[in-house]
């Protein structure tokens, strides 16, 4: 917007000048995109969609910030000089800067925030409840799921392993990456990182499953971890995993908590941010009051105790593994966990964080053969249908790597001992007559005894 004076009239005019720069800029991120796509199809790189998401996320989210900051700044500079009362608009021209529109875009953001923050998980857990749902209806008995901890009541049932991997959590610094295997079992839940505890008596069958599969965001904060990669994965909320409740200290209390242990964990700090809103509302109601006065300290005061809080919390998150009250304080809120997954924040601490948040095992380890392997199983049968057009093996070459790494046990060829492992592998791969590959396994790691099993 232009505004000037004329010379035959003090009253100042306005003329709108059209430039439509939001069209533009959507056009460069929908070329950007195209680009991204095409460009993966004939390479198959997914560097180049890393750099595009890279590109285009951050840029989405600062033009919406820059565009209401300067909506609501020169918004009252513009109106002024104008004949209409009417500021500049909010992207293009989709609001007209006015007190009014002003004072109902802020009021009904602040009172919608406010009854939403209470349920701010539920919303973020929508696709993993419709995929668990999708899972129970499809594979149980009239649709209805089970407990995993009553699997283990019934001797005609077997013990049920569901392998996954906890995506934010180390436990010291020295791990390279800030995801790890984890299992969930019909009698504890649990992985050599985080120990292990007896699986909550509110922990359901459909729940493992549902977690175990979740590939989506797996893959992508696995293979091209990033912050702008994690940005999309909260935007587009893609989050077919779940975040677990996960406390050692206090396995009787998680056994029997469910539902009511996540609210009772959530109340702390979803008080502290309700009350961050109410000051922020008070604040802008003491403004407008304090325009015709003259009187700003109220509305000042309002607005600082706000930031002041939402500054307190917003650093206290980088220094929860320093503190374990804190933490326990902190880490339930739904929200200070989403800032942590955004901001790559992984916390990196010996005792469990009472929140992990587990996806998909499969692409870590996807025969389910580890866990057996860790419970020195005697006769384990593998049937394996992973990605592997090649017949290169990866599935087996990595629970092979995973188990010496882990110091569980060794591989021989079962017919001949004096055979190596890798010479077998060759000799499967170019045999395409051959059904299965029959493995033996040596329990322990530096012992002259040892257990003897079958794979």
């Amino acid at each position: 917007v232009m505004c000037y004076e004329s010379k035959d009239s003090p009253v100042a005019s306005c003329c709108n000048v059209e430039f439509n720069f939001t069209k533009y800029l959507l056009l460069i991120w929908a070329a950007l995109l195209a680009l991204g796509v095409l460009v993966y199809l004939v390479v198959e790189s997914a560097v180049v969609v890393k750099m595009v998401v890279m590109l285009v996320g951050p840029f989405v989210a600062l033009y919406l910030l820059a565009s209401t900051l300067t909506w609501r700044v020169f918004g009252p500079l513009t109106a002024a000089a104008s004949p209409t009362n009417q500021g500049q608009a909010l992207l293009a021209s989709l609001l007209p800067y006015t007190i009014e529109s002003w004072t109902w875009v802020y009021w009904v953001a602040m009172i919608t925030a406010v009854i939403l923050l209470p349920v701010f998980e539920t919303f973020h857990r929508v696709l993993h409840v419709y995929y668990r749902s999708c899972l129970v209806h499809a594979y149980y008995h009239q649709g209805k799921d089970i407990l995993l901890s009553d699997c283990g009541k019934v001797p005609a049932c077997p013990s049920l392993l569901f392998g996954s991997t906890i995506l934010m959590h180390r436990s010291d610094y020295d791990q390279a990456g800030s995801h790890s295997p984890f299992c969930m079992s019909t009698h504890h839940i649990g992985a050599p990182r985080t120990k292990y505890i007896s699986t909550p008596a509110s922990m359901s069958v459909g729940r493992a499953m549902s977690c175990s599969g979740a590939a989506v965001e797996t893959a992508l904060m696995t293979d091209l971890d990033s912050w702008a990669v994690r940005f999309w994965v909260l935007a587009l909320n893609l989050m077919q995993g779940d975040w677990l409740r996960f406390d050692p200290n206090s396995a009787i209390k998680v056994n029997r908590g469910g539902m009511a242990q996540r609210i009772l964990d959530l109340v702390p700090s979803l008080i502290c941010l309700e009350v961050c809103y109410l000051f922020a509302m008070l604040a802008e109601g003491r403004e407008a009051s304090a325009a015709e006065h003259g009187h700003c300290e109220a509305a000042r005061a309002y607005m600082g105790t706000s930031v002041a809080i939402v500054g307190i919390m917003f650093f206290a998150t980088f220094f929860m593994p320093f503190c374990r009250p804190l933490m326990m304080f902190l880490q339930p809120s739904p929200v200070v966990r989403q800032l942590q997954m955004l901001l790559v924040a992984t916390p990196v601490t010996e005792e469990c964080p009472p929140y992990v948040y587990l996806g998909d095992g499969g692409l870590l380890e996807n025969s389910g053969c580890l866990e057996l392997l860790r419970r020195q199983a005697k006769t384990i049968i593998v049937m394996e249908a992973g990605d592997d057009p090649k017949m290169e093996l990866i599935t087996l070459r990595l629970l092979r790597k995973y188990a010496e790494a882990e110091r569980l046990c060794s591989f021989f060829v079962y017919d001949d001992p004096r055979r190596g492992v890798e010479d077998a592998f060759v000799a499967y791969q170019e045999d395409s007559s051959r059904t299965y590959l029959h493995l033996g396994i040596r329990y322990g790691w530096g012992t002259s005894e040892s257990a003897v099993g079958d794979l």
